[in-house]
């Protein structure tokens, strides 16, 4: 995890699918992977994170452009970085993005709690909105998470 002028960013590339896996009903909605996240963040009695629509429309651009490219950048395709993007969207103290590709969504949200820069962003305190990207593409779901403070 960095800290980069008041921005907490990180990011993971995940591989490794699994052929033939196949989509759960909540796979490609929103409502669903940050109903996923919440309930993690209630684990560890945290606040849930809230939808905020202007951090998901941020997030589903960027994870059609990642889509696109095939590669997880934080970097939008203008070049514009990640804290700039995301606070354009939402007036933010601190703001902090996750990223990744594989199998299904719920593959993505184990494959962030193994990792501990991934976990320390979604289950920071300080974050309390959201916005989710996904796109499925074939056998490969691409996911961004835009959190503000």
């Amino acid at each position: 995890m960095r800290r980069w002028r008041g921005l907490l960013i990180s990011c993971v590339l995940v591989a490794g699918l699994v052929p033939g896996a196949g989509a759960a009903a909540d796979e490609t909605d929103v409502g669903g992977l940050l109903s996923r996240i919440n309930a993690i963040r209630a684990e560890h009695h945290l606040r849930p994170l809230r939808a905020r629509p202007s951090l998901e429309i941020c997030a589903g651009a960027h994870t059609r452009y990642l889509d696109g490219i095939h590669a997880l950048r934080h970097d939008s395709a203008d070049g514009t970085p990640a804290p700039t993007r995301i606070r354009r969207a939402y007036r933010a103290r601190i703001v902090g993005e996750v990223l990744a590709y594989g199998p299904s969504t719920a593959w993505i949200v184990r494959a962030w709690m193994r990792s501990p820069t991934h976990r320390a962003l979604l289950l920071d305190r300080s974050f309390r909105s959201i916005g989710i990207g996904i796109v499925h593409d074939g056998d490969t779901f691409w996911v961004t998470a835009d959190l503000g403070s």
